[in-house]
């Protein structure tokens, strides 16, 4: 009787033991699978992150390019314009509109990128695309102007008339900026928040 006693209380042991080993392997599993989503999301997190920094550095680009002037410093400071002015401002409205251009053309790319993250951020990078755009324009538009000009009185007008076009396209930039930096800050506090609380990367695609 006491034998088979022993052998029943052996047999739980030995279940027991089993169903402590089973449930071990079971939690092995479970961290190494939690571990492995938790790595995934970190680099997807790494590469967001990267991606948003992209967009960072076009905006720093587009503001440099906005505060630069078409007008050379010796000829604003004299407040008078010739017509052998006319080739140096029309050659710097050329050179204002490339750089422009080139910006317009990198914003493409960041449109890309910012589908990437969200529709917020998408439409911001959107809207900062058509003020380069029109801004653009505009210096095209008055350096062909500028070109036919034949007295300097007309030279003077066409350029009171430009800078009042620059000064709107500039306004318009610095809120369009400023509304697209608030979007990249409120992006960058959303992925802090999903590495801290371990949610969804894709969670705004």
């Amino acid at each position: 009787m006491w034998y088979n006693g022993g052998m029943e209380i052996s047999t739980w042991i030995n279940l027991s033991l089993a169903v402590v080993a089973l449930i071990g392997v079971g939690l092995a599993l479970f961290i190494g699978i939690r571990s492995i989503r938790e790595n995934r999301s970190v680099q997807i997190i790494r590469y967001k992150i990267e991606l948003l920094e992209k967009v960072s550095n076009w905006l720093a680009n587009v503001q440099a390019c906005s505060t630069e002037d078409y007008i050379p410093e010796y000829l604003l400071s004299a407040k008078q314009y010739s017509l052998s002015s006319k080739t140096v401002i029309s050659l710097n409205l050329h050179k204002r509109g490339n750089a422009f251009a080139k910006v317009l053309e990198e914003g493409r790319n960041m449109l890309g990128i910012a589908s990437f993250f969200s529709k917020d951020l998408s439409e911001a990078v959107k809207s900062l695309e058509e003020v380069l755009q029109n801004t653009y324009e505009v210096y095209i538009k008055y350096r062909v102007i500028i070109d036919d000009t034949s007295s300097e009185n007309d030279l003077t007008k066409v350029l009171t008339e430009l800078d009042k076009e620059r000064m709107n396209t500039v306004k318009s930039i610095h809120e369009s900026t400023a509304q697209l930096m608030y979007k990249i800050f409120s992006t960058r506090i959303s992925l802090f928040g999903t590495i801290s609380f371990g949610s969804d990367p894709f969670k705004d695609i």
